[in-house]
């Protein structure tokens, strides 16, 4: 999914990406109805993040 033309969430981006490196949260489930922006909101943030780990899968 291209997320080049990502606007707004960065508050939800900030605080998913604090609870994944610096409280080393296992899980986080993303849920809400079709259409939110679960799927772009979960790439932006694997896009973000991916220098911190080995593998992203």
């Amino acid at each position: 999914m291209d997320v080049s033309r990502f606007y707004g969430r960065a508050t939800e981006l900030e605080t998913l990406s604090q609870w994944i490196v610096r409280d080393r949260t296992r899980l986080v489930v993303l849920l809400g109805m079709g259409g939110m922006g679960k799927t772009a909101l979960s790439v932006k943030l694997a896009e973000q993040l991916q220098g911190e780990f080995e593998y992203v899968i």
